[in-house]
């Protein structure tokens, strides 16, 4: 990526920025162009469109379906072909304006509601699995 900051001027996130800070960033950016997935849901938590580019995972893909499911991922093994594409994108989600950042905005609040129901899942799960683990501790 130090390249593509070279060639474009554009900012780059050094590997030392405190995390919060990251985070503040990434939210209030006018796009996130990226392949990694935290940062992507950290974009969202904002509002901030994402443009994204996946390798051999599902996880970009997954995270675009809930946000943007009209967008494409882009190989990241290949983005020297893909460059005009990525940057048409990038484009695009930007002059989409506030409209699309309140959609991201909503759709990532809709998901951080969900955490509290996908925790209390777990801890059912854990917690019947510890009750069968006593029970089938105790004499009979």
């Amino acid at each position: 990526m130090r390249k593509v900051q070279a060639a474009t001027g554009f900012p780059q996130l050094g590997l030392n920025l405190p995390v919060l800070q990251g985070i503040d960033v990434l939210g209030n950016a006018r796009v996130h162009v990226g392949g990694r997935w935290h940062p992507g849901i950290f974009a969202a938590t904002g509002g901030t469109p994402l443009v994204a580019m996946g390798a051999n995972t599902h996880t970009m893909a997954t995270l675009m379906q809930q946000l943007h499911p009209d967008e494409p991922v882009f190989d990241a093994g290949n983005l020297a072909g893909q460059v005009d594409a990525i940057v048409d994108r990038a484009r695009a989600q930007v002059d989409a304006g506030l409209a699309l950042r309140a959609e991201v905005l909503q759709k990532a609040a809709a998901m951080r509601a969900q955490v509290a129901g996908n925790l209390g899942f777990v801890q059912a799960r854990l917690a019947a699995s510890r009750g069968e683990a006593q029970a089938s501790s105790r004499p009979t």
